[in-house]
């Protein structure tokens, strides 16, 4: 059986502004190939499909016809990452073709997809949807609460009664937690409560709640799946089974360009959240990687496309799973199309325009100039050399002295003043033409100080005159203001 992960496809995002539309429309006309090309059996979206929570409606169109031409080939499952609107992105899935299955609802977290192969392989496939702790701990709690319930009966009931820590996720088993704020019922595994309490309802029952952070609500999760897999394997189904989920998990490497999620300054879920697992296809980071710390082996697909210049040097990848009965037998990871690479160049105003990065000049750009003092027009000259540079900025070596101001004492006049003022903030001696602006500028401001000229020269307002000076000193020195 072949599984094919990919996720943050971002559908509707630009580059700094630039339209990545052709680059998105390129990738979908590559991934239907792949899944005819591979013969594969289903496809996984584990997230972030649009990039925002109410997308453009070509944006929907896209995905729309994307998916249609998807589903010819495979049984497409997707789901809600942090930048969809769940209750959208999810809208009338039950009345969908079974080849596609959007799964937003905290509600279905539990309950597997059950796929089969062309070779008849059978697997499960377990989705969770992006989970906000603020907006699903408390229906989290109550699926727990009827989990706890339906699973263990009272302690004195039966001297075999089983423990609830065989359902929870090893990280709360492991640290002794429950993640339900309930009171006590003297029944054996359910929570004495946590630091914030239940909520309650109008007729003073309690709402369970479970803890505020992504740690909490993915142990819930967690648990609520494998009280679901432990019961078929219990009825003798041994199914390979895939985890979907959309979270920044410990010891990954993120780019730029994802959202930050931090809930109470904490983002990170334990890899080992997701032991006993074949496969964990991970979506929210970008960049294409695989997790240690888990006895299940856990991937980032990463996005299809670059949506930041951090991941300029980081290959593009999908990835290809073979399942068998006995779980993971081979990952091959696929790299997705580039229509324009994304490249970094740090160097000298003349070594950027020179010869030494020609070959990038097709590429988006973020350029950093290095020369102490900024070059007049610099981003206009850079881009008639790179027309697809995004970022053109001036960083020079050289920095202001701290003791600067010491220079600023009695004595001094203040035309000297303002000349050690823009050595110092350009970094380099002022020339002669520059000079002279300065010295007419005060020549002009003595005078008017005095009273003995009420106008600058032609005739024009002294002040506009000064301001003149100003602005063409400023260009001289500066470049464009």
């Amino acid at each position: 059986m072949r599984i094919l992960h990919t996720s943050d496809w971002h559908f509707g995002r630009s580059l700094h502004g630039a339209d990545l539309s052709d680059a998105v429309d390129a990738f979908i006309d590559w991934l239907e190939g792949q899944l005819h090309e591979h013969d594969v059996d289903v496809l996984l979206i584990s997230g972030d499909i649009f990039d925002r929570a109410v997308p453009p409606v070509r944006e929907v169109r896209r995905l729309s016809d994307a998916l249609s031409r998807l589903c010819q080939h495979a049984t497409v499952i997707a789901m809600p990452g942090n930048h969809d609107s769940a209750l959208r992105l999810g809208f009338a899935a039950d009345l969908m073709q079974p080849q596609l299955r959007i799964v937003s609802p905290v509600s279905a977290i539990g309950t597997p997809i059950e796929c089969v192969g062309n070779d008849g392989q059978r697997c499960l496939v377990y989705p969770i949807p992006y989970l906000e702790p603020d907006l699903v701990r408390q229906e989290l709690g109550e699926g727990l609460a009827v989990l706890t319930s339906r699973s263990i009966p009272p302690a004195s009931s039966s001297p075999t009664a089983v423990s609830r820590s065989a359902l929870l996720s090893p990280g709360i088993a492991s640290q002794g937690e429950l993640p339900l704020n309930f009171p006590s019922t003297g029944q054996e595994g359910l929570p004495s409560g946590e630091e914030e309490g239940p909520l309650a309802e109008g007729d003073g029952s309690a709402v369970p709640l479970v803890g505020r952070s992504h740690q909490a609500v993915m142990d819930a999760a967690m648990t609520l799946i494998r009280a679901d897999r432990q019961k078929r394997l219990d009825s003798g189904d041994a199914a390979p089974a895939i985890v979907m989920v959309h979270a920044f998990i410990t010891g990954a490497t993120p780019s730029d360009s994802e959202r930050d999620i931090r809930v109470g300054g904490v983002e990170n879920v334990g890899a080992a959240t997701f032991d006993g697992f074949d496969y964990i296809a991970a979506g929210h980071l970008h960049r294409p990687q695989d997790i240690q710390g888990s006895t299940s082996p856990i991937r980032y697909a990463g996005s299809p496309i670059a949506y930041s210049f951090s991941e300029a040097a980081t290959p593009k990848l999908v990835t290809l799973v073979e399942l068998g009965s006995d779980g993971v037998r081979s990952m091959k990871h696929l790299a997705t199309p580039c229509l324009r690479p994304l490249s970094v160049i740090r160097d000298s105003f003349e070594a950027v325009l020179g010869e030494d990065y020609a070959a990038l000049r097709s590429h988006f750009v973020s350029i950093t100039v290095t020369d102490d003092a900024r070059p007049p027009q610099m981003t206009t000259r850079v881009r008639e050399v790179f027309p697809h540079a995004l970022v053109v900025m001036h960083e020079g070596t050289y920095s202001p002295r701290a003791s600067s101001a010491a220079a600023v004492r009695e004595g001094r006049s203040a035309h000297d003043v303002a000349v050690d003022f823009f050595e110092e903030i350009s970094g380099a001696a002022l020339n002669d033409a520059e000079r002279q602006l300065i010295d007419d500028l005060w020549t002009d401001l003595r005078i008017i100080e005095r009273g003995d000229r009420a106008s600058g020269p032609a005739g024009a307002p002294a002040t506009e005159a000064s301001m003149d000076s100003v602005s063409a000193h400023n260009t001289s020195i500066g470049g464009e203001v």
